[in-house]
């Protein structure tokens, strides 16, 4: 197996193949006075309805 593997990977170094990996990152900010605000079921998109402001609080 190890030389089997090692084949392989000298292949690969000859050819230049590229495995392309890719980590999704999604950051969304709010304000804290935005109430409502809910994801889909991945958690990925925002959905932008029934959204509303709430009161801000006198200082």
């Amino acid at each position: 197996r190890t030389a089997l593997y090692r084949r392989v990977q000298q292949r690969i170094m000859e050819e230049a193949w590229i495995l392309p990996i890719r980590d999704y990152v999604n950051l969304n900010v709010a304000d804290a006075r935005l109430q409502g605000l809910r994801y889909d079921a991945r958690g990925w998109f925002p959905w932008l309805v029934d959204l509303e402001w709430a009161p801000s609080a006198s200082r």
